[in-house]
């Protein structure tokens, strides 16, 4: 049984983001792998968050997602999410907009933010 270790996925596809949609995730999911000297094997790109699940539940690979990201409406339990352990370094992402250009949905979007974060962490 696979431990969530990064030996464990070494060799396995990987589902990575498209540079095009998510370049700023993508940037860090791949800084992780730098300072953590990983190499994982891409098989895949995917455009969007749901994009990405759907074609780890085809079976197509693994992938790393946004630890604050809900839990797909799967419904039947199939995709798994563990945190891969043996990590020396991590990233945190994180909102940014201008200063002085707040309005009601950024609000919006922080506090939905803050539940998500507030359930997840309590």
């Amino acid at each position: 049984m696979p431990d969530g270790g990064t030996s464990d996925i070494a060799d396995l596809p990987f589902i990575a983001f498209s540079r095009a949609s998510a370049p700023g995730l993508l940037a860090r999911i791949q800084e992780l792998f730098y300072l953590n000297d990983f190499r994982p094997k891409t098989a895949f790109e995917g455009g969007q968050l749901e994009t990405v699940r759907r074609m780890v539940l085809s079976g197509l690979g693994w992938a790393i997602v946004p630890s604050f990201a809900p839990s797909p409406p799967d419904g039947n339990g199939s995709l798994v999410t563990m945190e891969i352990s043996g990590l020396t370094r991590r990233i945190e992402i994180g909102p940014a907009w201008r200063k002085g250009r707040e309005n009601r949905n950024t609000d919006s979007l922080l506090a939905v933010g803050k539940e998500v974060l507030a359930t997840r962490w309590a």
